[in-house]
């Protein structure tokens, strides 16, 4: 497994880069770099934003570390026959918007392949949101036999007190460049990826962190300013559910505890709550 990652710096501003796979393809983990620097080498003097709602885009590095905290907590079925799940009792109900369809594979295309789970029992595809409603949770063998079920090959190591977890996410891809999606915002935020991230409400949740190596101002469709570092708190079912469009390429990324295949969404109000202040 080749994991790299990129930090480029001037100033005040930084840029972001990964590249993670069983392959060395050196003319992606080129592109990587230059996306670090141009994100480092933008032009324009550091502004500040106020807090309020706003318009975001969530580059997969971002989307995908705000998607996975809350999924962990969502999706495990130990949280959920608990009645501690945000969708303890909404399945099969229409939920989020229907440009969310996020499941767990980890024998997708481009995905890291891990076959078994940590009790030896063969992984399978579990779908958790489709097209907006909530479809599944995934399952180790203990919490399949409360439900007279079988295990979905989600069990962690143990001592786990927390229950199986979803640890290959896909969100599947839209039809939209990361261009086309610029270019519809009228006043919003492009966030490279995302900080400190913790969970603040379990039941509903309620996440909050602080954005991270290339933050932008988005102005009548065009990347403006770069920004200081923002924090935001903010439901992730609430984002989910205004979510008006999706990236049209995933990226295999590592935000936390597993691997996670993502495409950058819009977020059409997401809570900004303060910002770092001036040097």
């Amino acid at each position: 497994l080749i994991k790299i990652e990129f930090i480029a710096e001037r100033d005040e501003i930084s840029g972001f880069g990964s590249y993670i796979s069983h392959q060395f393809e050196p003319f992606i983990i080129m592109n990587e770099l230059e996306r670090a620097v141009s994100k480092a080498s933008h032009y324009g003097k550091v502004v500040e934003v106020e807090p309020g709602d706003y318009e975001v885009i969530l580059e997969p590095e971002a989307s995908s570390e705000f998607v996975e905290l809350f999924s962990i907590y969502g999706f495990g079925a130990k949280m959920y026959q608990e009645g501690r799940s945000y969708i303890s009792d909404k399945m099969g109900a229409q939920v989020f918007s229907p440009n969310v369809d996020l499941f767990d594979s980890s024998q997708e295309e481009g995905q890291i392949r891990i076959p078994f789970d940590f009790e030896g029992v063969s992984k399978q595809k579990v779908p958790l949101i489709t097209k907006g409603v909530v479809s599944g949770v995934v399952y180790d063998t203990e919490t399949a036999r409360k439900e007279g079920k079988k295990s979905t090959g989600h069990a962690l190591p143990l001592p786990n007190p927390h229950g199986p977890a979803p640890i290959n996410l896909c969100f599947s891809p839209g039809n939209r460049t990361l261009e086309q999606m610029i270019s519809k915002v009228e006043r919003g935020i492009l966030i490279t990826r995302l900080n400190y991230t913790n969970i603040e409400d379990e039941k509903n949740g309620v996440i909050t962190g602080m954005t991270r190596d290339g933050t932008f101002f988005i102005e009548k469709g065009e990347v403006a300013e770069p920004v200081y570092d923002l924090r935001f708190t903010q439901s992730v079912p609430e984002a989910l559910k205004r979510v008006t469009e999706v990236g049209s390429e995933t990226k295999l990324v590592s935000p936390l505890f597993g691997y996670s295949l993502f495409p950058a969404i819009k977020i059409d109000g997401f809570k900004i709550t303060g910002a770092k202040k001036r040097k």
